[in-house]
């Protein structure tokens, strides 16, 4: 089974490291992947949203492959709503391969309008038998706070891959845009343009409606590759626990659970 696990991954993509799991976020997976535009996301700019002192873990099994572990694991620091930090890790695998990526995040507001950000990443790769191999990365985001129910963000990911030297392990380089409306109180709508250097552009949708005080409803869709995802999100006092089920249009589908500890 094992075996079978490592066949998947390579299948999926080229034979070097992947690193294509943007999230195991439940909260972030029901809303299609979109990366760019909430806390916890891979936009530091956003992280500022969160405010006080959060902790939040998740987990899949990606595919329904028992051997193919996901997870991660992130704390991020806001006391003063004009600066924030962040701490992550992500493992994808198991005692055969393995991809890790560790994270540091900074996010500052410029001005009320303008939060901006930069996170370094340190990527990892384990066979087993091999010597690891690992590599660094560097993001920049921004969001833009238009009015009171409108907001864009833009995401460059790896972008010290512009100016290094090109090799056969490069790293994904990405950019996205998103836009995130609240045309009523209980209802957001999120869209996002998403392109990867090695592929098409992507299109999200997502909507979260709540519905009740603690319990919202998440649903989004993916155009290339085609997925589906719903999900719940609910909350109680300081906790925070979140499923999502994403239904891929080649590969099984995926159950994502995740949970989320805050403090202002």
């Amino acid at each position: 089974m094992k075996r079978i696990a490592v066949f998947t991954l390579i299948a999926i993509s080229n034979a070097f490291g992947a690193f294509e799991v943007e999230t195991v976020n439940p909260n972030l997976v029901g809303r299609a992947g979109i990366c760019s535009l909430h806390s916890a996301s891979s936009n530091p700019a956003a992280f500022l949203e969160s405010g006080g002192f959060t902790v939040r873990a998740d987990y899949s099994n990606l595919f329904g492959i028992k051997e193919l572990h996901c997870w991660d694991l992130i704390s991020i620091w806001n006391r003063t709503e004009r600066m924030c930090l962040s701490a992550s890790v992500r493992s994808l695998g198991n005692a055969l391969y393995q991809e890790n990526n560790y994270a540091l995040g900074y996010g500052r507001r410029l001005i009320p309008a303008i939060s901006a950000g930069i996170m370094l990443r340190y990527y990892q790769v384990h066979i087993s038998g091999y010597d690891g191999l690992g590599t660094y990365g560097i993001s920049l985001g921004a969001k833009f706070y238009v009015n009171a129910g409108l907001r864009f963000s833009l995401l460059l990911q790896n972008l010290n891959g512009v100016w290094e030297e090109r090799t056969a392990d490069i790293l994904p380089e990405t950019m996205a845009v998103g836009c995130q409306w609240f045309p009523v109180k209980r209802l957001e709508v999120d869209a996002e343009l998403f392109k990867d250097t090695l592929y098409p552009f992507s299109s999200r949708l997502a909507l979260a409606v709540d519905l009740l005080r603690n319990l919202q409803a998440l649903l989004g869709v993916q155009l290339r590759p085609d997925r589906f995802a719903c999900g719940l999100r609910c909350s109680w006092k300081h906790l925070q626990f979140d499923a999502a089920l994403l239904n891929h249009s080649a590969l099984p589908a995926t159950l994502y659970l995740g949970c989320c500890f805050q403090k202002p």
